[in-house]
This record gives C-alpha cells, structure tokens and sequence, in this order.
C-alpha cells in the first residue's frame, strides 16, 4: 500500500454483478485499465457480492487479488491464508482461506422462506428448490456455474413473480419479524440476516485502519442491497440504472455509465483525486 504522507491510503470495495462484471456477459473487461491501475497503485480491492465464497474464488484468483472478499450479501468474509492479523474468531474454510461467519445460517432462510410464502400467500421460489438448469437459464450461467452459485451459507436468493409494491411491503414485514431482511439484487430478492453488505464492510474497514489508521474507503455499487456498503464509504459510487438510484447518499457520485465502463473510469478519476495518478 502506498505510504506516502501525500497519497493517502485507498481501499476500494466493489459489488461484481452490473458493477465491476458486465450483467449480461459476467466479463470485467470494460474495467481493465482501472484494475491495473489499482494493481500499479497498491490499491486493494475487495470484493463484495451476493454470489457464493464458491463463486467468488475463482475470480479473485484471477484477478490476482490479496485482499479479503465478502460473499453472500454480508453474511460472511473469507480473509486469504496468507495475510498476517486474520481475526481471531475466523474458522479454516480450507488450506487457502479463512472464514469469518457473521449471518444468519442457510437451512434456518429456506425454512423462513416457506414460512413466508405460505402466510403471505405470495408465490415465491428459491435457490433451494431449484436444480442447476433452472439456475442456469435465470441467471445466463453455465450448469457448472450455477452449480457453484447453489453452495450457500446465508442467503437465499429468489424470485417472486409480478411482485408489487404492496407484495413487497407484506414480504418484508413477514421477514422483520423473523428477524430477517429482505434486499434486492440485480436479478432476485434476497432473504438474509445478521448482517449486511455494510456490517462486513465495517468490520474491514476497522480491520484495515488497524493495520493504517489514515485509510479512507471507496465502495461501487448498482442496486439497493449496495446501500448499505456504499453508506460505509467515503467515496460512495453509483454505476446502476438511475432507476435504482438511491433516495439519498451523501457525497454520492452517480455515474453516468452504467456497469464495468462506468466502474473503469469512476476509478480511474478517484485514484487521480487521491493522487495516485501522478
């Protein structure tokens, strides 16, 4: 990480799909300069996703990546083995990775999601209930893909069909009272709890500060379940349709490129702002 007292410490946190990965290709080419430029500068990227750890993974090997990633919407961050001050609390995900758990577990959300479904009397279906191909054909992944994307800890993905405003509003109370949330995604709900995008992105926040008490943070992010990491930002990014764009976020940048294009050069101006661009 850069060290100079000119060029302040940077951080930056991504959402993947629609974000830093084309929605319909899942390719990150459109932000290839700026992911170099991270590299170049020393700035570490941390991935933050609805997606599964099994999904993840991949990714960030090709990235080349040596931060943590955070997977399943929050419910939990995996810290790569080789990094030095890994919590305490962590467990061995296996010889490459440790996981720190933070949500509420996956068998305890498909049951609440039955449980929703038959008291509100609004159709719903789950990843649980669904087999790779009709993954596949909902998401435009490879049955290997979906495969990977049905390994779950803490959050259930779904879809509900012609759902409105008054469905949505009865699916969240059903939720709260479970103690449970109800998020949007690029493609699907979302019911998980016990964390958030925002609680694991706090957690890495002080994680960092305690390594560099001047980091400052960026977040990127395209629908409503990245408010609350962008909430924790100091540079908070939007790269969605403006259909999605939040009511209100201070110092929010809105960019006027959706996706990898608009991620690759809203990072490219906050790396020139932070003075890495010199």
């Amino acid at each position: 990480m850069p060290e100079s007292t000119q060029t302040p410490a940077l951080v930056i946190f991504t959402d993947l799909d629609a974000t830093l990965l084309d929605e319909d290709t899942y390719s990150y080419k459109d932000a290839a300069p700026a992911l170099a430029a991270c590299k170049k500068a020393g700035v570490p990227i941390v991935l933050v996703s609805s997606k599964t750890f099994a999904e993840m993974a991949p990714l960030h090997r090709e990235l080349s990546l040596a931060s943590p990633l955070v997977a399943e919407n929050g419910g939990g961050i995996f810290f790569p083995a080789e990094l030095a001050h890994i919590p305490k609390n962590c467990v061995k995900q296996d010889s490459s990775w440790f996981r720190l758990d933070l949500g509420a577990g996956y068998q305890r959300l498909v049951k609440a999601l039955d449980e929703i479904q038959k008291e509100t009397g609004i159709v719903l279906e789950g990843f649980s209930s669904m087999d790779e191909t009709r993954v596949g054909l909902l998401t435009g992944l490879s049955l290997a893909q979906a495969r990977l994307a049905k390994l779950r800890y803490w959050d259930e993905p779904f879809v509900a069909p012609a759902l409105s405003k008054k469905d949505r509003a009865m699916l969240e109370k059903a939720a709260a009272a479970r103690d449970l949330n109800i998020t949007g995604g690029g493609r699907f709900l979302h019911l998980h709890g016990g964390s958030d995008k925002g609680i694991a992105v706090a957690l890495l926040k002080n994680w960092y500060c305690g390594q560099n008490p001047h980091m400052r943070f960026a977040g990127l992010g395209d629908s409503d379940n990245d408010i609350s990491m962008l909430e924790q930002a100091d540079f908070p990014i939007f790269v969605g349709r403006k259909s999605k764009l939040p009511e209100s976020l201070a110092n929010l940048v809105v960019s006027d490129i959706p996706g990898p294009k608009g991620w690759n050069r809203q990072v490219l101006r906050l790396l020139e702002k932070c003075g890495f661009g010199r």
